[in-house]
């Protein structure tokens, strides 16, 4: 503010309302002079974070990480609002909004995305991960780095890994621990021709759907069963509509946290750098709460009345799934057979 402007102000307030308005003159002057906007500081922006899992979620404690680590590393210059519970659309109303622009960031299972990016099916694979640790091995070198080439020109990429995890099988009608104990059940799968192909495998009736249709699907019968990991069974409570779990680990669900490409271009290269260090610091508090509470949510779901069958046999389940790797890799042709091999040389 101008030094005669600021001056007349205070003047005219003392004759017009006394000593306790030109106190409060003199607290607005300096208010203003504070201000970042007079210090030549831009305000802060706010980015759009949206999921589709809630709060209890794995998923959430990866979002809330992202919020405080942007704002921290920018020291307040960016912010991030979360949008849980598919507030903003189920995930493919996500996808559509990261490459419209009207959502900055979201995480959704690399299997949802198989319409979009259909060569990532390969870590979709039956039996393809080992373990964690191979997890971890795969998607933070260079094959996670081949992975987020498939996105070019997609309207959004992954700037670091999220995920689901390791899926199990549930269902209403009888223990299962063999794979012949699968045949003729309705499972319902995600909209992704591997889990469906791997399924049929086994003698199942498939029914895709979005997640947020499960609970009332199994609820009112219309599927008999469904594959996810622990931490989803457990804070979806899909214990309640639920009678057997199988520990088959059938499948990784990695979830790649997506920026949209509109947001990144308006970025800085500085908020850029900000952002990526934040979503890899997210990624590692979301694996680690997806992951932790495993043991919990078994002694969970134990207590709410499901029998869990916590020795299948993985081996035949395998050997019956595994024809989805090579109809994969003859669907996709070289491009497709190369990751598949990538990702056979790293199981070593």
């Amino acid at each position: 503010m101008h030094t005669s402007r600021a001056s007349a102000w205070v003047q005219h307030a003392l004759q017009k309302y006394g000593f306790v308005a030109l106190g409060l003159a003199v607290v607005g002057l300096v208010f203003l002079a504070l201000t970042p906007v007079e210090a030549g500081q831009a305000p802060a922006r706010t980015l759009r974070l949206a999921h589709a899992l809630n709060e209890q979620s794995a998923y959430h404690q990866g979002a809330l990480e992202f919020q405080k680590q942007v704002e921290r590393l920018s020291n307040g210059q960016l912010k991030v609002e979360i949008f849980a519970n598919a507030q903003l659309g189920n995930d493919r109303a996500q996808t559509e909004a990261l490459q419209l622009g009207t959502i900055d960031f979201t995480s959704m299972s690399s299997t949802t995305l198989a319409g979009t990016v259909p060569l990532l099916q390969v870590g979709d694979l039956p039996f393809i991960f080992r373990d964690f640790k191979h997890v971890d091995r795969v998607l933070d070198g260079p094959i996670g780095e081949e992975f987020v080439k498939q996105f070019a020109g997609k309207g959004f990429k992954p700037i670091a890994w999220w995920e689901i995890g390791f899926r199990h099988l549930t269902n209403s009608k009888r223990s299962v621990r063999v794979p012949d104990d699968v045949r003729g059940l309705k499972l319902r799968t995600l909209t992704n021709p591997i889990h469906q192909r791997a399924w049929q495998l086994l003698g199942a009736q498939v029914t895709p759907m979005d997640f947020q249709e499960v609970y009332s699907a199994l609820q009112q019968g219309v599927v008999d069963g469904q594959d996810n990991p622990l931490n989803i069974i457990g804070t979806s409570r899909l214990y309640e509509v639920q009678k057997y779990i199988s520990l088959t680990s059938h499948v990784f669900s990695a979830s790649p946290f997506l920026a949209s490409d509109s947001i990144w271009g308006k970025l800085s290269p500085e908020e850029q750098k900000i952002v990526t260090e934040a979503a890899k610091l997210s990624a590692a508090r979301e694996r680690q709460a997806a992951r932790a509470l495993d043991d919990e949510w078994l002694k969970t779901v134990e207590s709410k009345g499901m029998q869990v069958e916590r020795n299948p046999d993985r081996d035949q389940f395998a050997a019956k799934m595994k024809p989805v790797w090579d109809e994969y890799a003859a669907k996709y042709g070289p491009p497709g057979a190369k990751l598949l091999e990538l990702l056979i040389g790293s199981r070593q």
